[in-house]
C-alpha cells in the first residue's frame, strides 16, 4: 500500500467491553459529543466512524450515528461533526480534499442530518455536493 495514499476506513462499532481508545476516548474530537464514551451512551450499537488517513496519520475523523433513514443526530447531543488535523484545517485545498472524501463516504446514506460544531466553519464542499446548510 502506498504510504501517501489516502484511505477511508469505516471501523467496527466499539463497545465499552472492547474499547479502541485509552479510557474509551479519542484525541480526534472537537468536543465530548464526538467521544466514543458519549456515543456509546446515547447511541449504543448504532454509531460508526469515518477516518481519513495518509501515511498512517489521521487527517480527519467523523463519527456517524446510523438510523433506518441514514445518518442522524443522537439524543442529548448538541453537535456532531468532523475533526480535522491542524495542518489540514490550515490549508484550504487540503481541507477541501479531505472533506470531499468524507462526503463521498456519506453519499451511501439516503439522508444525513447533523449539527456541525463551530470548528466546521468551511461548509462549501457540503453545498457543492447538494447538502442544505442552515
Amino acid at each position: 500500500m502506498d504510504n501517501n495514499a489516502v484511505t477511508i476506513l469505516n471501523t467496527e462499532h466499539r463497545t465499552p467491553n472492547t474499547p479502541s481508545y485509552s479510557l474509551n476516548t479519542t484525541p480526534y474530537a472537537n468536543s465530548l459529543f464526538e467521544q466514543p464514551w458519549w456515543l456509546d451512551i446515547v447511541a449504543p450499537g448504532k454509531w460508526d466512524e469515518i477516518f481519513i488517513k495518509e501515511g498512517g496519520q489521521v487527517l480527519a475523523r467523523m463519527p456517524v450515528v446510523k438510523s433506518s433513514n441514514g445518518v442522524r443526530m443522537p439524543p442529548y447531543t448538541q453537535t456532531l461533526g468532523i475533526w480535522l488535523a491542524p495542518e489540514i484545517k490550515a490549508d484550504c485545498e487540503a481541507q477541501n480534499r479531505v472533506l470531499n472524501q468524507i462526503l463521498d463516504e456519506l453519499a451511501e446514506y439516503k439522508s444525513v442530518r447533523v449539527s456541525l460544531p463551530p470548528q466546521n466553519d468551511y461548509v462549501r464542499p457540503f453545498m457543492w455536493k447538494g447538502y442544505t446548510v442552515d
